[in-house]
């Protein structure tokens, strides 16, 4: 399991294969019928990639990122759930507007689209210069040393 987080944080498809097969027997010794039969199927649609695709996901382009750099790439369905969190209870969100279905029905519909537009004119403004990750975010300095603080009870 822990292979396959690492695949998937560093964006590795080869090692994502690796551990998504090693991963099998325990669907399998787990009774989960569908995961096991469908990760099959999986495996067998990622041998059979078209070129094009393939060398898209060798460039670590089968995991999204928030931020791009290292150690950050997450599943397609953790990008969705952290954007709509993110965004959905941010100014402007979800907050407030539970108890009317129609409008709650019109902000989930157009949420991905302004949260978009968002990043596109926030990158506008700041240009390249947008955050780029570099090291994990465990190995800061701010960290670091708010961690030694703790440990020493500074």
């Amino acid at each position: 399991m822990m292979m396959f987080i690492r695949a998937e944080r560093e964006g590795d498809w080869p090692l994502h294969l690796e551990a998504f097969t090693l991963m099998m027997p325990y669907f399998y010794a787990a009774g989960h019928v569908h995961y096991a039969g469908h990760g099959l199927f999986y495996l067998r649609s990622m041998e059979a990639l078209p070129t094009k695709v393939l060398d898209l996901f060798m460039k670590g382009e089968h995991v999204l990122r928030h931020i791009p750099g290292i150690w950050n790439g997450i599943w397609s369905d953790m990008y969705i759930e952290t954007t709509f969190m993110r965004y959905g209870h941010g100014k402007g969100g979800i907050i407030g507007i539970t108890l009317k279905p129609e409008t709650l029905k019109i902000w989930a519909l157009s949420l991905h689209l302004c949260s978009k537009l968002e990043s596109n004119l926030s990158e506008m403004v700041d240009g390249d210069r947008g955050n780029v990750q570099i090291i994990h975010k465990e190995k800061a300095q701010a960290r670091i040393s708010s961690d030694r603080k703790d440990r020493e009870g500074i």
